[in-house]
């Protein structure tokens, strides 16, 4: 759902290794992390950035409509309820 404005992606390792994978994506996590705060402190007057607002309104805009209880609700029972009731 990210468009790359409304959200942030974790970057996934290709690493096979479990720890490995584990160190990389935590050092992209943190590093993604670090964006995101100097972003929210960007104007330094103790308040969100003009940025941070602007995305925040971009976030509602985009993802407002797609993610709501109802559409969590119906998710639920398309996609798990109705399908373990056929079934029995």
């Amino acid at each position: 759902m990210s468009d790359g404005r409304n959200g942030w992606d974790i970057p996934t390792s290709d690493e096979t290794d479990e720890d490995l994978r584990d160190t990389e994506e935590s050092a992209s996590a943190l590093a993604l992390l670090g964006d995101i705060a100097a972003e929210f402190h960007a104007d330094g007057v103790g308040r969100p950035s003009t940025a941070w607002v602007d995305r925040m309104r971009h976030n509602w805009l985009t993802l407002g409509p797609k993610v709501t209880a109802a559409r969590m609700v119906a998710d639920y029972d398309n996609e798990l309820y109705q399908p373990m009731l056929r079934a029995l």
